[in-house]
């Protein structure tokens, strides 16, 4: 049975709100940054819950050029471009904020995780400070990857022009991979009066050739792609073990 969204599901907790961050404008680094990794949990929830509901709609035949078709594989390039960028950016949080996570007291938080996620906070802090690449192939430059991703085709519009041109060509001039069909022809859908009759999928395959392009100078494609999603479970994990016991000390009921 395939996994559905749903809302609330958690019993709710309580607590007073300047117990997590203080009424009167003084900044408190350690209870920032738990703010934060709130905010990145919430974030990969929905990225797995918008996952989940175009799972739900997968198309019967993914091998024809169709409307269908072509929104499925978008939505899937946005979900998997969006995975790499939170990333990159949780991976920058810690960067950033190496004076905190080396600090007694996250020290203190990091003995208290179940073994499982100590060994999961482990890898994260190696794929960050260390200069040894792992869980991916030998002198890829993981983070250049998501960096590429994200300021490229995620966030910042601004310089997208020249990378999703190069994946424009890619897709329709040079990729003898791709179906003949979908090279053959840049399609869309337009109608000014209906927001959802409109996309343009020649803008999809171009991000998604950019991607490939970006993945397979580094490695095989499929390959990366997974080590990227089974990273940002572990993020998910990690944060969800911290908070609870950052929650713990600030309880006032």
């Amino acid at each position: 049975m395939e996994e559905g969204i749903f809302f609330g599901l958690g019993k709710l907790k309580k607590t007073k709100p300047d117990s997590l961050i203080s009424a009167d404008g003084k900044v408190n680094d350690f209870d920032s940054f738990f703010l934060i990794l709130a905010l990145i949990f919430n974030d990969i929830k929905g990225l797995v819950y918008f996952d989940r509901f175009v799972k739900l709609k997968k198309p019967d035949n993914l091998n024809i050029v169709s409307g269908e078709n072509g929104e499925y594989f978008g939505l899937n390039t946005q979900i998997f471009k969006m995975a790499a960028s939170n990333l990159f950016e949780f991976m920058m949080l810690l960067e950033k904020n190496r004076n905190i996570i080396d600090s007694d007291k996250f020290l203190s938080y990091i003995r208290k995780l179940s073994n499982d996620n100590k060994s999961l906070w482990n890898l994260l802090y190696h794929v960050v400070f260390s200069k040894d690449e792992i869980l991916v192939p030998d002198k890829l430059d993981f983070k250049n990857i998501l960096i590429q991703i994200r300021s490229n085709v995620s966030f910042h519009y601004y310089q997208s022009g020249k990378p999703l041109a190069n994946g424009f060509r890619e897709h329709f001039f040079k990729n003898s991979k791709i179906n003949k069909e979908s090279r053959d022809y840049a399609y869309y859908s337009i109608k000014q009066s209906a927001f959802d009759e409109n996309r343009f999928y020649y803008a999809d395959a171009a991000i998604t050739a950019y991607i490939s392009k970006v993945l397979n100078n580094a490695g095989d494609t499929e390959t990366i792609s997974g080590r990227i999603i089974q990273l940002s479970g572990f993020v998910s994990l990690v944060i969800v073990g911290l908070l609870d016991i950052y929650l713990q000390e600030k309880k006032c009921f």
